[in-house]
């Protein structure tokens, strides 16, 4: 509660509903692009080894997921700081729960600007200049927003490192639901989650693996470390004061 009403309580109401709106605009708008994917997914150019048979194959790409997942977060709290519901805004944004949105976000882009652009054809044609206007607000807006707001966001209380196997659960549960449904379909999103692949299958799951722990233990480690430095930051104040009643 204090946390809460500590950012939020002390602005002006004209920038508390700014900045609500522009969240809730930037999940709707994330929304609006899953929708458009959906509709117009036999326009839309995909990756050659990944184009999607149906429509709603889209919705099998651990971008597509986490991006709805973001943007449902996203409005949910803006929708909080509009309407003071303080229990629900200091639930959404618990350093386990930002944070593991921020780390599945930022792996996406990471995973597409180093693995995925660089081997996709024609990404960028003119053509389907609205799916390429999607692709760069999933792959590389959403991302940097959702980092930055992680970085910026007061940061309270200590994370143990045991948060980043709970981390864990979403990406593992995200490969098992499309080594399954590969089975039954005979349809992979990404070419590395195919276990005919040859050795790309293995080294996809080893790299994969070691980007979400290294990059979920370094946002255990920034966490900590602005907790701790907002807490003296806290307490000194309080301790000049007592001094001074002294």
């Amino acid at each position: 509660m204090k946390k809460f009403h500590h950012i939020i309580a002390n602005m002006k109401q004209r920038t508390k509903k700014i900045l609500a709106g522009l969240l809730i605009a930037a999940g709707v708008l994330g929304i609006v692009c899953e929708m458009i994917l959906i509709i117009t997914y036999d326009q839309y150019l995909s990756f050659e080894w990944a184009y999607p048979e149906t429509r709603w194959n889209f919705l099998a790409f651990f971008t597509q997921i986490t991006n709805i997942t973001v943007d449902i977060w996203m409005i949910l709290v803006g929708v909080s700081v509009l309407f003071n519901r303080a229990k629900l805004y200091k639930f959404l944004t618990k350093p386990q729960i930002q944070g593991a949105l921020s780390l599945y976000i930022l792996v996406v882009g990471a995973i597409y600007c180093g693995v995925l652009l660089p081997i996709s054809r024609d990404l960028y044609s003119a053509a389907y200049w609205w799916g390429n206007v999607i692709n760069a607000w999933h792959h590389l807006v959403v991302p940097v927003g959702m980092v930055v707001l992680w970085c910026v966001m007061p940061h309270e209380g200590r994370l143990k490192k045991r948060t980043m196997w709970f981390w864990m659960i979403y990406p593992i549960a995200y490969l098992l639901f499309s080594e399954i449904r590969g089975l039954v379909v005979g349809w992979y999103p990404y070419p590395f989650l195919d276990p005919k692949s040859g050795p790309l299958f293995p080294i996809g799951l080893v790299s994969l693996t070691s980007v979400f722990i290294i990059l979920g233990f370094a946002f255990i480690w920034y966490h900590n470390r602005r907790a701790k430095k907002q807490a003296l930051q806290t307490e000194e104040p309080a301790q000049i004061k007592q001094e001074q009643n002294v």
